[in-house]
């Protein structure tokens, strides 16, 4: 399995708080506590953070299927909002449907507290790090 603590100690995922997990290949969960610093004009969590954890959760999950040496780039991501998250911690959780050879496809589901305020879809390029 990946060393999640790689992702976790990023400089944008502790400006925002998230926390990444993934105990099962092709699946991963990231967590958004509420903080009043995310939230947009209406006081609710911003639909931007909401993004950021569909892509992170959807590549995360990809990265857990890579031998050493690959990379993960997100090449598009689309999310439909369903309702506003409100002032609830966030949780997404990403799974991959597909890896190609080149490509990857997933989706994530974007909960606040137990209600399902997000889906999203994305595509990512599997990327050969050149030493």
């Amino acid at each position: 399995m990946i060393d999640l603590e790689r992702f976790n100690r990023s400089p944008y995922y502790q400006l925002l708080g998230m926390r990444a997990s993934a105990e099962v290949q092709g699946r991963a969960r990231v967590e958004l506590p509420f903080d009043e610093k995310l939230t947009q004009l209406y006081g609710g969590v911003h639909g931007g953070a909401l993004m950021t954890l569909a892509d992170a959760a959807i590549s995360i999950a990809v990265t857990t299927l890579l031998p050493e040496g690959e990379r993960v780039v997100t090449t598009e991501v689309s999310v439909q909002f369903l309702e506003p998250a409100g002032r609830d911690g966030i949780i997404a959780e990403g799974e991959v449907l597909r890896r190609g050879k080149r490509l990857a496809f997933g989706r994530c589901e974007i909960r606040a507290g137990s209600r399902l305020v997000a889906c999203a879809q994305g595509i990512c390029a599997l990327l050969t790090v050149r030493p």
